[in-house]
């Protein structure tokens, strides 16, 4: 029997796995009458039974994960072979033979390619609605909306079914393996980083991120780009560790013109790279270096497509200036509209884009004048910065964004940041509904309650009155 808050505390902190699991559970029970009140069109097409038996599935893989976690990475019982080597080669090809069960964006790829390479129209100027006959035109979805991605990725789209000519099923096969070599290259390049900057945890970090189930299905079953920018991502701090401050911008050049959100970063790398160049002096004239190299940079990704400045600017716009449904922000605007049906949506919007703004900014000058200003801190400071954009931002926000921050809560500051990454895989695995981010909150106020103790103890609990004393509760203990 729980006598005491503090009880209650502890049970809550003990079993907030299962109680994380059942909000799951009763999120799918409901998930239809929650569709109709959130007006929701990302719905995966799958039938109530299938959803349970890839439940199943999908918290067996979650159980074994944590079992390796506990008993046998973190006891440095991890020894790296040919047969551990081999059986994660098997698994991987094996997993990238299984054809997207919850997203249809690998077949979007492939069109966007198959536009440029078999039709010779621009991805960017032309909607697959110009190509009705195309054998994948009828399982798409976006058939009236041009590229949403970076000129990078639509070179590698254009590479891609280039190379394995016109038949769609060995474009698709093709793209499958090119998101898993690239899988691979993130493990080594994080395995390379993180020997630089925690060499005694090298092999459990990679290994927490290469055998993570939800890694492994997002990347090499549903196919989704973002281990592209994630692989650049790395390769960019890498490089910053090893002080190849120009090819470390490069780097995250390339991780932008796949996906344009990392371009968040850029302000910390070049911040990092100030402060870290030997003098203020010093690091202005490498900075000036790479604004050069940037521009010739875009320039030579978006010349194959011959678009003028304004066609780029006006791409932005399009990509950039809604209320998208896969936000918080969108689903705190419905739930004012109950009571406040003048509500207008776009002043919303701009109201949760100047709150992002304005924290980015702080993160921003938080690095600019705090005296940690190492790797580390950089990696959890960018961390912070894509935490507030699932919670705060307007744009677009889909389950498989939880990709970047994985490596990164690896490498963080953070206190026993495992366990951030266990609930983070958890909240990620079970998000069969596209609109996760209620869990992405329950997981991260699930990590503070059970990590920050004493001191969100302090703050949520706040004080009482002990006889004459006034007791902070919890700190009487530490």
């Amino acid at each position: 029997m729980i006598n005491s808050f503090e009880e209650a505390y502890n049970h809550l902190r003990k079993h907030f796995c299962l109680f994380l699991f059942a909000v799951i559970v009763f999120t799918l029970l409901f998930l239809e009458i929650l569709r109709k009140i959130f007006n929701d069109y990302n719905y995966p097409p799958l039938n109530s039974h299938f959803r349970y038996i890839l439940l199943a599935g999908i918290l067996i893989s979650y159980i074994l994960y944590v079992n390796l976690l506990s008993r046998y990475f973190s006891l440095g019982k991890l020894v790296v072979n040919k047969n551990l080597v081999l059986f994660s080669a098997i698994l991987f090809v094996f997993l990238s033979l299984i054809p997207p069960i919850l997203s249809i964006d690998l077949y979007e790829y492939v069109m966007r390619g198959r536009m440029s390479s078999l039709y010779g129209l621009n991805p960017f100027l032309t909607t697959p609605s110009a190509v009705p006959g195309d054998a994948l035109f009828n399982i798409i979805f976006w058939k009236n909306e041009v590229s949403v991605y970076g000129p990078l990725w639509s070179s590698f789209a254009w590479l891609i079914t280039r190379l394995t000519g016109s038949n769609d099923f060995f474009n698709i096969l093709g793209f499958k393996f090119f998101i898993l070599i690239f899988y691979g290259l993130s493990c080594y390049v994080l395995y390379k980083l993180a020997k630089n900057i925690a060499p005694k945890a090298a092999y459990y970090i990679t290994a927490a991120f290469m055998f993570n189930p939800y890694l492994m299905f997002m990347n090499l079953v549903e196919s989704h780009n973002d281990i592209i920018i994630i692989f650049f991502l790395i390769a960019g701090l890498y490089c910053l560790s090893k002080k190849k401050y120009i090819l470390a911008v490069l780097m995250l050049d390339a991780s932008i013109a796949v996906k344009y959100v990392t371009v968040l970063l850029l302000p910390l790398f070049i911040i990092y790279i100030i402060r870290n160049s030997g003098g203020v002096k010093k690091g202005f004239k490498i900075v000036s270096i790479i604004i050069i190299v940037n521009f010739i940079f875009a320039y030579f990704v978006w010349v194959p497509f011959n678009m003028s400045t304004t066609d780029i600017m006006c791409l932005l716009e399009k990509i950039k200036f809604r209320l998208d449904t896969n936000t918080i922000p969108y689903i705190t605007y419905s739930f004012l509209k109950f009571f406040w049906q003048e509500l207008d949506m776009n002043i919303f919007r701009r109201l949760a884009d100047i709150a992002f703004m304005v924290i980015s900014l702080f993160i921003y000058l938080n690095f600019c004048v705090t005296r940690r200003y190492s790797l580390r801190y950089l990696i959890t400071s960018s961390l912070v910065l894509f935490i507030a954009y699932y919670i705060i931002s307007s744009f677009q926000f889909g389950s498989w964004y939880i990709i970047w921050i994985t490596p990164l809560i690896l490498l963080s500051k953070f206190p026993k940041k495992i366990i951030f990454m266990i609930l983070v895989t958890l909240a990620g695995l079970i998000s069969f509904w596209k609109r996760i981010s209620f869990l992405l909150i329950l997981s991260a106020a699930g990590y503070l309650f059970m990590v920050l103790q004493p001191k969100l103890y302090n703050f949520f609990l706040g004080v009482k009155f002990f006889g004459r004393r006034l007791v902070i509760l919890g700190r009487t203990d530490e």
